[in-house]
């Protein structure tokens, strides 16, 4: 639940205290907290070219050049929004909020391995991901990162802490780096400008 940067400012903060910090490998609040509500299982959707400006084949490819160029083999993207705009989906998972829950690892050759509920993909969220998008149940992703091979980029600053220790723990080199997707998710390009004015029309006019 924490980041490998929360965790260091948490540590650098106490230092000098008495007071440690120790991993809970068990959730605590599980134990008190028995009528949880389920897993979210929204259905994911396509989120149509025309409105992204660039398909998703054409946006893993420029990232996995970044990953190249940098020496790296894999990027891990934990990030909902992250995931949605490389992948060109949407999901349902978070009320007023179109993001799908799941982890990703993009290769340097522009495969992605999905990890999450295949249930909430349909044969159309299926066909669009196509052949060089593998989709996988989310509890294998622990195991699956212990099979990459390094140097993998994790990003200290949104990535849960257990990914840099499951990496590390099965000797994975891990280079801290940005999410590859957060920069070129936020340089928008000419199809999502108009959108987004359009959209603000919408949201006047119903204002």
């Amino acid at each position: 639940l924490h980041t490998a940067d929360e965790v260091e400012k948490l540590q650098t903060a106490l230092e000098g205290t008495g007071v440690t910090i120790k991993p809970a490998r068990e959730n605590p609040l599980d134990s008190i907290w028995p009528d949880q509500p389920a897993t979210p299982m929204g259905k994911a959707f396509v989120h149509p070219v025309e409105l992204a400006g660039e398909s998703h084949a054409d946006k893993r490819a420029r990232l996995a050049e970044g990953l190249r160029k940098a020496g790296q083999k894999a990027a891990v993207v934990t990030l909902p929004d992250s995931l949605c705009w490389l992948l060109n989906v949407r999901g349902a998972d978070v009320p007023k909020n179109p993001v799908l829950h799941g982890f990703a690892v993009l290769k340097d050759d522009g495969r992605v391995d999905l990890f999450v509920n295949p249930a909430k993909l349909d044969d159309a969220v299926g066909a669009h991901l196509g052949a060089d998008v593998k989709v996988h149940p989310v509890e294998g992703f622990g195991d699956a990162l212990k099979g990459l091979t390094g140097p993998v980029r994790v990003d200290k600053g949104t990535a849960p802490l257990a990914v840099s220790d499951i990496l590390k723990g099965a000797g994975v080199e891990v280079v801290w780096g940005d999410d590859p997707c957060r920069l070129p998710k936020a340089c928008k390009n000419a199809a999502e400008i108009q959108a987004t004015r359009e959209a603000h029309l919408r949201d006047g006019a119903a204002m």
